[in-house]
């Protein structure tokens, strides 16, 4: 039989890899979580392109989601974000030049 003070070196040995083990586990969970909710964010924004609904608004929310995890997805929202600053851009030069041909 195994004395108390035996029993209680390994619980505590246990104890740490337990511990470990449950902080890389919450954390994949957590990360396995994040990429399904960016995913289906992704795709219900992608249906909102055809269907009605705030698809720029989705869109852009998956990708900042999935963009924490995936290379890919950090891409598209640069260029994303490059291609509407360009046409808000170019809208304020239209406008400028209309207001100055009034």
């Amino acid at each position: 039989m195994k004395s108390l003070e035996t029993l209680a070196l390994s619980e505590e040995k246990n104890s740490g890899f337990f511990k470990k083990f449950s902080i890389k586990t919450y954390h994949q969970a957590r990360r396995i979580i994040r990429i399904i909710f960016g995913l289906t964010l992704l795709l219900i924004g992608l249906l909102m392109i055809v269907l009605p609904g705030p698809a720029t608004v989705v869109i852009p929310l998956a990708l900042g989601l999935l963009a924490s995890e995936f290379f890919w997805a950090k891409w598209v929202l640069a260029k994303f974000n490059r291609t509407i600053l360009s046409v808000l851009e170019f809208n304020s030069k239209r406008k400028a030049r209309k207001k100055r041909h009034k």
